[in-house]
């Protein structure tokens, strides 16, 4: 089979000594081609169906990146034929101790007519593409993040670099959430646990003062949420207050 693509021009690398983290992997692999576009798909991603015709229809020069949704495993034993969406887009939560977090959207169910395509902030690591920004203006993948949070960093700077960010929610695909991590042993938990660190580090004062500036536009672009507002209104009681002795 490696021969059959080699010879179709796709290339393939040896095993290295060590695995490589997330991110090295991803900048080995685009630091091989020559291509203005690239995909990147995790080894827990699983294709149900074709995917690479609905995203380049995405893919003129404004755009950084994009991604797709992406379905929980199904459950044999369900009652119910459609998969759960895991989610849709990485939107930013601003009440978040210690500052804005990045979350996974399931649905936007605030905003359901945005469902099939969406410009956003982030996306995740799954079908994920850079478009013809490419890879070196970019800086490729933070090689700091230990598996997460890295796909969320280069979106951002796709962002910064004046390009969209698109999740294309109308194509999905399966993704069996931390295949990879459930193999690691423990002694790397804490190596992961400092990516939020870093990535506070580096983002925290920028999403603060983006989301408190744009917090009234209400299309709800950074929280995946519309602007709701709430009234407290109390009973005004004109009767005159009893006399004291």
């Amino acid at each position: 089979m490696l021969s059959q693509h080699f010879q179709l021009g796709f290339r393939w690398s040896t095993l290295f000594a060590r695995a490589l983290r997330f991110s090295e992997s991803n900048n080995y692999g685009a630091s091989l081609s020559t291509e203005d576009i690239i995909l990147f798909i995790n080894n827990d991603i699983y294709l149900t169906a074709p995917i690479i015709g609905e995203m380049a229809r995405f893919l003129t020069p404004e755009i950084g990146v994009v991604g797709i949704k992406l379905l929980d495993p199904p459950i044999s034993n369900s009652r119910f034929g459609a998969q759960a969406p895991q989610h849709v887009a990485i939107h930013f939560d601003p009440a978040a101790p210690g500052g804005a977090k990045p979350f996974e959207s399931r649905l936007l169910t605030d905003c359901p007519q945005a469902n099939p395509m969406r410009s956003v902030p982030a996306c995740n690591s799954g079908p994920f593409r850079y478009g013809p920004v490419g890879v070196p203006e970019l800086g490729g993948f933070d090689e700091e993040y230990f598996y997460g949070w890295e796909d969320i960093d280069l979106c951002l700077r796709s962002l910064a670099a004046g390009k969209t960010n698109i999740s294309v929610n109308s194509i999905s695909a399966v993704h069996v959430r931390a295949h990879s991590r459930r193999q690691m042993p423990a002694s790397v938990t804490e190596r992961r646990n400092r990516n939020s660190t870093y990535f506070g580090g580096r983002w925290s004062y920028t999403l603060r003062r983006t989301l408190r500036s744009q917090q009234l536009a209400g299309n709800g672009y950074w929280t995946g949420r519309k602007l709701h507002f709430g009234f407290v209104v109390s009973e005004l009681d004109l009767r005159p207050l009893p006399a004291t002795t």
